[in-house]
């Protein structure tokens, strides 16, 4: 929940670059009669294939949190997915240089979206950091369906608009969070300054009138990204139908 970037996350970027690098190095070598092999296709497009998984792996939970385009690891590249026939124990036949040709191009096309993705995700995460607001004490206001920090310094209002009169009513995401808040968690780095209990999807949905557990997740993923947009330090974990509200403060 703080505002670092993790250092395997990282380190797990900077490794699918690099295999990236040596999969079109490969691929190169699998292109001129003295360095093919018979086992060298084999390699590369187990590599290929793998490596495109782990790029998926890695990328689709930062793809929900950075709202990332992701899509073209998912497009046809030309690679396919299981390879046979007898003419690719021969590396210089027509399909599988034809291969060698398809693997480099598609490993340069996503190695070039990648690093672009991690860039986007290295700035994404500095301007987060500098927004970032440093809880002291907060304060949950039913009345007025509000959310109040360090005594005003930051107010997220939770009401909408409804009606031909705009008639203002508390959201959906608001009555989930006035829920959880008699339950929540406040912690300072280690120390937890108040203990949190245990609230259930099921007894959520009841008290926010929503029509299944399902549509109480898909509100709290958009409160947990309202936090993050808004820059405090408060999430909504859940685990086997089970949630909790966490709050650090500094």
């Amino acid at each position: 929940m703080k505002m670092i970037m993790r250092k395997d996350l990282k380190e797990e970027f900077e490794s699918l670059i690099k295999e990236g690098y040596e999969i079109t190095r490969i691929a190169d070598e699998g292109l001129e009669q003295h360095s093919a092999t018979a086992t060298l296709i084999h390699e590369i497009h187990h590599k290929f294939i793998m490596w495109k998984q782990s790029a998926k792996d890695l990328l689709k939970d930062e793809a929900k949190n950075e709202e990332l385009d992701i899509g073209f690891l998912f497009e046809g590249d030309g690679v396919p997915l299981i390879k046979a026939g007898p003419e690719y124990s021969d590396p210089m036949s027509e399909r599988s240089q034809k291969l060698f040709t398809n693997i480099r191009i598609a490993a340069s096309s996503h190695l070039r979206k990648i690093k672009e993705i991690y860039e986007e995700v290295e700035k994404n995460f500095k301007i987060k950091k500098s927004f970032i607001v440093r809880i002291k004490n907060i304060s949950l206001s039913k009345e007025d369906c509000l959310l109040k920090i360090n005594d005003g310094e930051k107010i997220i209002f939770f009401k909408s608009k409804k009606g031909k009169e705009d008639f203002e009513k508390e959201t959906k995401q608001f009555k989930i969070l006035y829920h959880l808040w008699e339950f929540r968690q406040e912690k300072k780095g280690s120390s937890i300054l108040k203990k949190s209990e245990i609230v259930t999807l099921k007894n959520l949905q009841i008290c926010s009138q929503s029509k299944s557990a399902s549509a109480v997740s898909k509100t709290i993923e958009r409160l947990n990204k309202r936090f993050k947009k808004e820059g405090v330090t408060i999430e909504i974990e859940c685990e086997n139908e089970k949630c909790r509200l966490i709050i650090e403060k500094t």
